[in-house]
């Protein structure tokens, strides 16, 4: 949110970023209605799942293009969900990261390595996440949630899990 505070700014003072193509074309509008709408409806702002139809109010541009999503995650939960939903978020966030990093502190095995990649393709999900909305689609989500998974399951010793280890020899 704050980054796109600072675009809105450096905009507003004739600053604007180099042209990049058609989508940053409509995706910078998109982004500034959702900031209207988070500034306007800060504390709970209009509901989780509501973008769409809150664009019916906040956009003012030309109709021919609808800005049905903000094209950064974090921004669109602020607008649709104010500061409640965005604390929620911030919350979660922290709270998976603080668990993370206890499981991986904790894993003395070899395959710490895997659960360190694992969290690595979750926090590169979400440097995505403030320039486009990937985890929209089910399979992309799915795989953030096995990740995810991956990351903060507790590791046992097999013969604390009532197997006997077998020995080659």
């Amino acid at each position: 949110v704050a980054i796109e505070l600072l675009d809105r700014r450096l905009r507003a003072k004739g600053i604007t970023t180099p042209p990049f193509g058609d989508g940053i074309h409509y995706e910078l509008p998109a982004r500034d209605l959702a900031l209207d709408s988070l500034l306007t409806d800060g504390v709970a702002g209009p509901g989780a799942g509501t973008y769409q139809r809150a664009m019916y109010v906040y956009q003012r541009t030309d109709r021919t293009v609808f800005f049905n999503q903000a094209h950064n995650h974090y921004l669109q939960v602020a607008a649709e969900g104010g500061v409640l939903l965005f604390g929620c978020l911030g919350y979660g966030f922290f709270a998976f990261a603080r668990a993370a990093r206890e499981r991986i502190r904790a894993d003395t095995s070899g395959l710490v390595w895997i659960r360190i990649g694992a969290g690595c393709g979750l926090a590169a999900v979400g440097l995505q996440s403030f320039w486009e909305r990937g985890l929209v689609m089910p399979a992309n989500a799915a795989m953030a949630a096995v990740l995810a998974a991956i990351v903060v399951h507790p590791s046992k010793p097999l013969a604390s899990a009532g197997h006997n280890p077998v020995s080659v020899e």
